[in-house]
């Protein structure tokens, strides 16, 4: 009886673990993510100059106006194109098609869509015998990142509408004129939605340096990355990167607080999708004319991108062959599926734990490391894994896999909380399973969220670039900086080819995440099923 009572009292039934496993998992969680920070800032005082100063100068003042410019430019035409592809499209037959297409472009990253544009310019340019301007400068950098990261706008969007009643739907369907409809139903409801979209893309573009860097426009975080390969100390990184550093926190901070607060409110009555609300035939022209036209920035930004590749990765096989990058695909793949396992069996007490229900001063240090960009996580790794005591384990690519898992970690963690909350099975029974024998069955239950966390790590592992480029050891490379590194000297055919692949993977990847979430209201109407404790104890 004493060691039943130690072990019930061991047992964590909102995390579904043991509390050790908890602790441990929140141990490496900050472990990962906040100990480089640590050893970042134990490097200022060396590096720090009494004459470095305090505010920046007038040319890192113009660099920052150049990233909100950008930033601001992105979350327009992202909140346009997005908003405008839902709004056309979710009452229609295509809906569904539709939103798996939006998954999969949601992680195609902003570089390949770069790639795409100079991989058509490139053959425009051969076809037409020249007078195609290479794609460059603030409008194509501004195009670019809006139209990669509109999807997730879109995805937004189905989110309010699944919020929207069908009391409402009617409403504005009975309204008349359509601008009654508009300014009093729509508008009321939508107009929170819309803001916390276009913060998103603000927020997520804010740090972006590889785009600007391909399209030759100068902005902070391009003067930030050259800082530190240049061989800055940290305390002249921290100089030069505090104004984007803070306003990203900030943007990061407002978006987040306003989706969870949004996200985690049940939406009253039936989603008002399918109802005439969203029958194109009933608009008025003049809505529907608007609408296609918005919904054309992302199917045109996204299709012609796609199209460059598909051309270019047609041209002819002069270099060395898409055979060369598999040395770089197998280290991306290695380092993706090692990172995204170790994410998983992380995230999956720690998220459980936290949908349960957390003090705010417990959930904060879990959550801050989602607003600082990436390119600092990738700063405080690099100079983690280079010290004299870890530098063996860097060259055999610790460094590397550690930075991945951190760059990970805060998104697998956050979808694990929202698919917990969605499962919604009540934690005690869960425990109650376990003590009776039925640990196998609730882990079967369990599988579909658990790989569609696994599958978000791969995803984001397989994309990135920021903390690639910082921590990857000498003599390797990923897919990624391969990439990179080749379309500084031009998109030939080789360098498309091998955008293609890339793009290929990420989709496949993604397209089985979204079969994955489907999935998962089946399995918590199981749950939903499976007997009570004192059933199980019978």
């Amino acid at each position: 009886m004493n060691f039943i009572g130690s072990a019930v009292a061991a047992w964590d039934p909102a995390a579904r673990q043991r509390r050790v496993v908890v602790w441990a998992a929140t141990a490496v969680y900050l472990a990962v993510l906040v100990g480089p920070f640590l050893v970042l800032v134990a490097g200022l005082p060396g590096g720090w100059s009494p004459a470095a100063p305090l505010l920046p100068d007038r040319r890192l003042l113009g660099l920052l106006g150049n990233s909100l410019l950008v930033a601001a430019g992105s979350a327009t035409l992202g909140v346009l194109g997005g908003w405008g592809t839902t709004l056309l499209t979710a009452g229609t037959r295509l809906a569904g098609l539709v939103r798996v297409a939006l998954t999969v472009l949601l992680f195609v990253p902003p570089y390949l869509h770069t790639l795409g544009w100079m991989s058509l310019s490139d053959v425009l340019r051969s076809r037409l015998g020249g007078g195609v301007p290479f794609p460059q400068g603030l409008a194509w950098t501004t195009i670019v990142l809006g139209t990669a990261f509109a999807p997730l706008a879109a995805l937004v969007a189905w989110q309010a509408l699944a919020g929207l009643g069908r009391s409402a739907g009617e409403a504005v369907v009975l309204a008349a004129p359509p601008g009654r409809a508009w300014g009093r139903v729509l508008w009321p409801a939508w107009r929170g939605p819309l803001l916390d979209s276009w913060l998103v893309i603000f927020w997520l573009t804010l740090a972006d340096y590889g785009v600007p860097m391909q399209f030759q426009l100068p902005v902070l975080a391009t003067e930030l990355v050259s800082s530190f390969v240049g061989g800055a100390s940290p305390a002249a990184v921290l100089a030069v990167s505090w104004p984007l550093t803070l306003l990203t926190a900030l943007a990061g901070g407002l978006a987040l607080v306003r989706l969870a607060r949004r996200w985690t409110a049940t939406p009253g009555g039936r989603s008002a999708v399918g109802t005439a609300l969203f029958d194109p035939a009933r608009w008025p022209a003049a809505w529907t004319g608007g609408l296609a036209l918005a919904a054309s920035l992302l199917v045109l930004g996204a299709g012609l991108p796609c199209l460059g590749l598909g051309l270019g990765a047609a041209g002819p096989w002069t270099g060395p062959g898409v055979g060369a990058a598999w040395p770089a695909l197998a280290v991306s793949l290695t380092v993706g599926l090692l990172a995204a396992g170790l994410a998983t069996v992380v995230v999956v007490p720690l998220g459980d734990r936290l949908a349960a229900g957390l003090p705010a001063a417990a959930a904060l240090p879990l959550a801050l490391p989602l607003l600082f960009p990436a390119l600092l996580l990738g700063f405080s790794h690099a100079l983690t894994w280079t010290t004299p005591w870890l530098s063996w384990a860097h060259a055999h690519g610790a460094g590397l896999l550690a930075a991945h898992l951190g760059r990970i970690l805060p998104f697998c963690l956050a979808l694990a909380v929202l698919w917990r909350r969605g499962a919604g099975a009540p934690p005690g029974e869960d425990a109650a399973l376990v003590f009776a024998g039925g640990g196998w069955l609730r882990a079967r239950l369990d599988l579909p969220r658990r790989v569609g966390i696994l599958l978000l790590g791969l995803l984001l592992s397989l994309r990135d670039l920021d903390v690639s480029l910082l921590t990857v050891p000498p003599g390797r490379e990923t897919l990624p900086l391969r990439l990179f590194n080749l379309m500084h000297y031009g998109a030939g055919s080789e360098v498309a080819r091998l955008g293609l692949l890339l793009a290929l993977a990420v989709g496949l990847a993604a397209a089985l995440l979204r079969r994955v979430a489907d999935l998962l209201p089946e399995r918590a109407a199981d749950l939903a099923r499976l007997p009570r404790p004192e059933s199980t104890r019978g």
